[in-house]
């Protein structure tokens, strides 16, 4: 992941040749992940091994390596899962540092490892029960197309293959996890939210 910033009027100037903006005025207003904003972050890269979206397995362990070539710290933040560090600059990092976000600094590597448990059980209890004070998901697409059809305890949709969430015990996947600069304005593109330096990862079936 190749984190940097970019101030739009330094880019202009650099553009056109004017020799008039100061680099001490440097005030980025988008914030790229290998070279891309949000949401094209999400798309294939047209060079291979820098796509910013990964696809992994769950029971697969997923290592990233997070490079800041930009001028500010960048928070890196994972949802979903705790990583363990296991690298900095290039070299083994091996004191079972554990986390769900890493500060970077301009011109810092760390490589993170992530271990893709099963969330199934996450995954039910939020969409079917709802948990700490948040109603389920389901309940709050009910409104729209909901049919109440009990099965083991849960509703489900009329059709339960439309969403394979719908019936239990369901399939539940692909799943699907953000990582972003937890410096939130920096998920913006120009000041408009979302964008920036945000990205998912999607866990699909063993």
């Amino acid at each position: 992941m190749l984190l940097t910033d970019l101030d739009s009027a330094w880019h202009l100037a650099v553009q056109t040749n004017d020799p008039t903006f100061n680099p001490v005025n440097f005030k980025p207003d988008w914030w790229l992940v290998n070279g891309r904003a949000f949401p094209d972050t999400l798309k294939n890269h047209p060079l291979p091994g820098y796509d910013s979206y990964p696809h992994v397995k769950v029971g697969q362990k997923m290592l990233l390596r997070l490079i800041n070539l930009g001028y500010q710290v960048v928070p890196w933040h994972i949802h979903g899962f705790m990583f363990e560090v296991i690298g900095k600059d290039s070299h083994p990092r091996l004191m079972h540092e554990h986390g769900f976000t890493q500060t970077i600094g301009s011109g810092e590597t760390w490589d993170v490892l992530i271990e893709l448990m099963d969330r199934r059980p996450q995954y039910a209890q939020y969409i079917f029960n709802g948990q700490d004070g948040y109603p389920s998901l389901m309940s709050q697409v009910q409104p729209a197309w909901w049919v109440d059809v009990p099965i083991q305890g849960f509703a489900c949709p009329p059709n339960p293959t439309f969403w394979n969430y719908g019936q239990f015990p369901a399939q539940f996947f692909p799943q699907f996890f953000p990582m972003h600069n937890h410096d939130d304005y920096k998920v913006t593109n120009n000041g408009l939210y979302p964008g920036g330096q945000l990205t998912f990862f999607q866990v699909d079936g063993p």
